[in-house]
C-alpha cells in the first residue's frame, strides 16, 4: 500500500471487536460468509483500496440493508467516523458501480438530495453514521476518511452429518444434505464412509463429536451411554472421515466419528457411547472418553464388567473381563474385560452372564469381538447333524452377539445373528446390543455389557493428534457430526 501523509500509521489497527469464530483471523468480525474489519486511518480513496488488499480484502460493499446495518453498528461501536465504501462513479459521471463491477442495483442509501456532485468530481462515495438511515453522500476521491475492508470466505466451515441414515451400514447416498452449502462439491460417499476434499492447503479447526449409543424399551434416553467432544487444529491435505450414527430401538453402542487421512492416519477420532440394558440412571463409564482407551462398562459387581479396547483396536472377550487397547476392539473368550490397544473387547469367565451379552466396540484398526449367547453350544466340532441341531439350539436361545468393525474394515456396526437378527450397533464401529449392551465404537472399542439388568457396554476411545486440543467426555447425547472450520491467519 501507498501511506497516506494524513496517516499517522501504515499499520491500521482494528477497534470493533471480532467475532468469537476464528475463521475471518485475528481482528475480523465474521459475518455469515463475510469478515469486516475497521481501519481508523484515514486515506485517500485509492489508498484505502491499497489498504484492503493488502490485507486480502477490497473496500466493504454494502450492497443490501443487512451489510449496510451492520457497518452502521460497527461505525457506532467506533466513533461514528465517515468511512469509505467501494463505491464511485469514475468511469461515468452519475453511473455509480461497485468496486467488484457490478453495477449499483435496488438498494441505495443517500442522504437527501445525494448524489449531486456537489463539489466538483465528486466520484466517490463515503458513509456517515445516521441513526435512521441515509447514510452515503458522494466526495472527491482524495478526500480522507477511515477505512471498512471486506473480504469473503471461499471456505467458511463444513459441517458432515449421518446424512439422515440410521443402520449400521451407514448411508448410501449424500442426497440433497449438503446442497447449497460450502462443501457440496467437495464430499464422495463411499462404503458409508464421506470423502471431503480439502479446498486449499491450510490450518483448519476440527470438532468431532462421537455418536451417543442406542436405547431399548427398558432404558430412558437420559440414561444411555454419550459420545466423546473432540477439537484440534490441523495443517491439511486431504481427510477421510467416517461418521457414527446413533441406534433407535436396540441397546447397540454408538459409533464412533472418524477423520483421518486418505492413508487411514488418524487425525481426530471422537469415541461412541456404549449401550444399555435396563439402566436406572446414567453412568459415565457408559460415555465416551477423550482418552485413548475404550471403557470398561457399568455392571454389578464392577469385577463382572469388561474393560474397554486400548491402542487403537476394538474390544474382545479374551482377556479376562477387561477391554483391548491402541486402537483395537473390544471381545470376550476367557473373561468380560475386552482387548485394549485399538483392539475389540470379548467376554466368557462365568457362563451365566455370558449368555446374552453385547458386542465389542471397533477400533480403529482391529474389529470388536463377538459374545456367544448361548452356553456350551457354539463353535462345537461335530458331525454335520450334530452340528445342525447344535446350532439350532444355541439360535433358538440367542445366537451371536456381533462385534463392531474397524473403521479400516468398513466400520459397520455389529449384528446380531439368530432369531433378533435386526438388532444392530451404530456405523463407526458400535457393538451390537442384545441381553447385554453393546460397546461404543472409537479409537479403542468400548467393552461389551454383560448379561444384567442395570448395566451398559463401555464408551468408546477418543484420539487427538491436533495442535490447542480439547474435548469432553459424553458431550454429544445425539448423532454424530464433524466440523471443519478453515483458520485464516
Amino acid at each position: 500500500m501507498r501511506a497516506s501523509e494524513h496517516s499517522d500509521d501504515t499499520q491500521a489497527t482494528p477497534l470493533f471487536p471480532a467475532g468469537t469464530d476464528v475463521t475471518c483471523g485475528q481482528g475480523w468480525y465474521k459475518h455469515g460468509s463475510r469478515c469486516f474489519r475497521f481501519f481508523e486511518n484515514k486515506l485517500s480513496y485509492r489508498d484505502a483500496k491499497d489498504l484492503c488488499a493488502s490485507h486480502g480484502a477490497h473496500l466493504a460493499l454494502p450492497k443490501d440493508r443487512e451489510a449496510n446495518w451492520l457497518m452502521m453498528q460497527m461505525l457506532r461501536y467506533v466513533g461514528r467516523p465517515d468511512v469509505w465504501i467501494g463505491l464511485t462513479d469514475v468511469e461515468e459521471e452519475g453511473t455509480f458501480v461497485w468496486d467488484d463491477g457490478e453495477e449499483l442495483g435496488g438498494f441505495s442509501d443517500w442522504k437527501g438530495d445525494e448524489p449531486n456532485n456537489r463539489a466538483g468530481g465528486s466520484d466517490c462515495v463515503r458513509m456517515i453514521w445516521a441513526t435512521k438511515g441515509k447514510t452515503w453522500t458522494d466526495q472527491p476521491c482524495s478526500k480522507y476518511y477511515s477505512v471498512i475492508c471486506e473480504k469473503d470466505l471461499e471456505f467458511p466451515s463444513a459441517k458432515f452429518t449421518t446424512l439422515g441414515a440410521t443402520g449400521h451400514a451407514g448411508p448410501t447416498s449424500l442426497g440433497d444434505h449438503y446442497r447449497g452449502q460450502d462443501h457440496e462439491k467437495l464430499v464422495t460417499l463411499q462404503n458409508g464412509i464421506q470423502l471431503f476434499t480439502v479446498p486449499e492447503t491450510g490450518n483448519y479447526r476440527i470438532k468431532v463429536a462421537g455418536a451417543a449409543a442406542g436405547w431399548g424399551e427398558d432404558t430412558d434416553l437420559s440414561h444411555r451411554g454419550r459420545g466423546a467432544l473432540v477439537a484440534g487444529t490441523f495443517e491439511l491435505q486431504k481427510v477421510q472421515e467416517g461418521v457414527g450414527f446413533k441406534r433407535y430401538g436396540s441397546a447397540g453402542g454408538g459409533g464412533g466419528t472418524f477423520v483421518t487421512e486418505a492413508d487411514d492416519s488418524p487425525l481426530i477420532i471422537a469415541g461412541g457411547g456404549g449401550g444399555g440394558r435396563g439402566l436406572k440412571s446414567h453412568h459415565a463409564e457408559c460415555d465416551a472418553t477423550t482418552g485413548s482407551s475404550g471403557q470398561a462398562g457399568f455392571g454389578h459387581p464392577l469385577s463382572l464388567t469388561h474393560a474397554g479396547g486400548r491402542d487403537g483396536r476394538g474390544a474382545t472377550r479374551d482377556n479376562g473381563y477387561q477391554g483391548d487397547r491402541d486402537g483395537r476392539g473390544a471381545t470376550g473368550d476367557k473373561g468380560y474385560p475386552g482387548d485394549r490397544n485399538g483392539r475389540g473387547a470379548t467376554g466368557g469367565k462365568d457362563c451365566h452372564h455370558a449368555v446374552g451379552g453385547g458386542g465389542g466396540g471397533g477400533g480403529l484398526w482391529t474389529d470388536g469381538g463377538s459374545m456367544v449367547e448361548t452356553c456350551g453350544w457354539d463353535g462345537i466340532k461335530m458331525t454335520h447333524r450334530h452340528r445342525m441341531r447344535s446350532r439350532t439350539r444355541a439360535w433358538a436361545n440367542g445366537g451371536r452377539s456381533f462385534g463392531g468393525y474397524a473403521f479400516v474394515n468398513g466400520g459397520q456396526g455389529g449384528r446380531q445373528r439368530g432369531p433378533h437378527a435386526g438388532l444392530v450397533g451404530g456405523f463407526g464401529g458400535g457393538g451390537v446390543g442384545y441381553y447385554g449392551g453393546g460397546g461404543g465404537g472409537g479409537y479403542s472399542g468400548g467393552a461389551m455389557g454383560i448379561n444384567e439388568g442395570d448395566t451398559c457396554g463401555g464408551g468408546g476411545g477418543s484420539f487427538n493428534s491436533g495442535r490447542d486440543p480439547s474435548g469432553q467426555d459424553g458431550a454429544n447425547n445425539g448423532p454424530g457430526y464433524v466440523v471443519i472450520t478453515k483458520i485464516l491467519m
